[in-house]
């Protein structure tokens, strides 16, 4: 009886055909991966890959960031409203029965289409969201109230 010998001892000629082939194909594939060169890693190239990105990203957000303040602004302005300031000084030296609180308000800033006062009345031209700042000056007053609203004319208003 003869002793198994292992196939990667016996020379090719002695094997089977596929079985030579496959012999030649490994040390073929052991030759190329032996050979192989080592390329020089520089570690400034992937911190160069990592700003990159992160420049892309900033700049994405901040595109997505002007997008949405745009389409604010452009709700704003195309709802037809008015934004407007009024600023009243109540000085509380002068008594004035058509004011819920009895002063005399003096005009700080008026607008072309914003509130307006008349005969020490609020009054409004058209529809909008306007900020008023009226400031009490009388002794017992110590702070200023500021008010957000949103008024519309006398005529859009419910009978």
């Amino acid at each position: 009886m003869r002793a198994e010998v292992p196939s990667l001892f016996l020379p090719l000629h002695t094997l089977h055909p596929a079985t030579q082939l496959m012999k030649c194909l490994q040390r073929i594939m052991r030759a190329e991966e032996a050979s192989g060169c080592q390329v020089p890693h520089r570690p400034w190239v992937s911190i160069r890959r990592v700003a990159l990105l992160l420049l892309l990203l900033g700049m994405v957000i901040g595109c997505l960031v002007c997008s949405v303040r745009l389409t604010r602004k452009q709700q704003v302005d195309s709802a037809g409203w008015d934004l407007a300031e009024l600023q009243l000084n109540h000085t509380g030296s002068r008594q004035d029965p058509r004011l819920r609180w009895q002063g005399s308000p003096a005009l700080g800033r008026s607008f072309v289409h914003g509130p307006e006062l008349d005969n020490g009345q609020l009054r409004i031209q058209r529809d909008g969201i306007y900020r008023l700042h009226i400031q009490p000056t009388a002794s017992a007053c110590y702070a200023s109230t500021f008010t957000k609203a949103a008024l519309s004319p006398p005529s859009a208003l419910p009978s």
